[in-house]
């Protein structure tokens, strides 16, 4: 997503370019990498991304992942060439790439319960770090990654002062953020735990007069039970899922989550 500063409709206006064959932020920033250049369209996109960017002219694939590494991007050395993906998985049948386990990366994972990047459970594919651009002139070029952002750096541009400043700019900035989420072409939705976190998401979108359609995300206080304490979620229209005791279930059907989830999700 671009910096949300910004609206598409303004960003397009002053890019200038013509003619527009959608309203995806998608085909907005193809026009603002062309506009910009890659770095400069790193620095303007905010949210959670994994991009891969082929330049015809030049002959060059770049690769970029956003500044906290939200989103997965998977880097696989091979005889000849590499590969890319958004899953692990999508990669383990390619002939030719090291599938041993490696043992560093397993060695993280029973220390911190996870595998950081640049690490995978195999050896032959790495992750792109978080904040970090990769560009690929040959298909067989494995030069090293470059960092497009830091959070040393980004935390450097300056604190708050104090306790009241420090809340008013978090203020500032979690609006900025919704400001921004709000730009979809689908309706918004807000999952509700009644925890102090989604129910401060949900005040906020109706400050900024946004009704979200809301949902509970698990077993426990109705909206009713704690609406009287966050007044601006009052007004929210709720969808209510039924809890069975046992699973999730969805609607009127009957099949319980135990059995549906494998349809929905697998990992490798």
């Amino acid at each position: 997503m671009l910096d949300t500063r910004k609206t598409l409709p303004g960003l397009r206006q002053a890019l200038g370019l013509q003619p527009w064959r959608g309203h995806s932020d998608t085909e907005t920033l193809l026009a603002v990498i062309e506009r910009w250049g890659i770095d400069e369209a790193l620095r303007q996109t905010v949210g959670m991304f994994a991009i891969a960017l082929w330049d015809n002219d030049t002959r060059t694939l770049t690769l970029a992942r956003d500044r906290l590494g939200e989103k997965p991007l998977y880097v696989a050395s091979l005889p000849g060439g590499m590969a890319f993906a958004s899953e692990l998985k999508a990669l383990l049948d390619l002939p030719g790439l090291d599938l041993t386990i490696d043992e560093q990366a397993v060695g993280h994972f029973l220390q911190r319960g996870c595998v950081p990047a640049p690490w995978t459970i195999h050896r032959g594919v790495r992750k792109l770090l978080p904040g970090h651009l990769l560009r690929l002139v040959a298909p067989t070029d494995t030069g090293p990654a470059q960092a497009w952002w830091s959070l040393p750096q980004d935390m450097g541009k300056g604190t708050p002062s104090d306790d009241t400043q420090a809340l008013a700019e978090f203020e500032r900035l979690l609006l900025q953020s919704l400001q921004g989420q709000r730009l979809a072409d689908v309706p918004l939705g807000a999952f509700l735990s009644g925890g102090v976190d989604s129910s401060l998401v949900t005040a906020l979108l109706q400050t900024i007069r946004i009704r979200p359609t809301t949902n509970p995300a698990r077993p426990g206080p109705s909206p009713g039970t704690w609406a009287p304490t966050t007044p601006n979620c009052r007004s929210t229209p709720a969808m209510l899922w039924p809890w069975c005791p046992r699973w999730w279930t969805f609607g009127t059907n009957p099949l319980p989550m135990r059995r549906r989830f494998p349809r929905c999700c697998w990992r490798s």
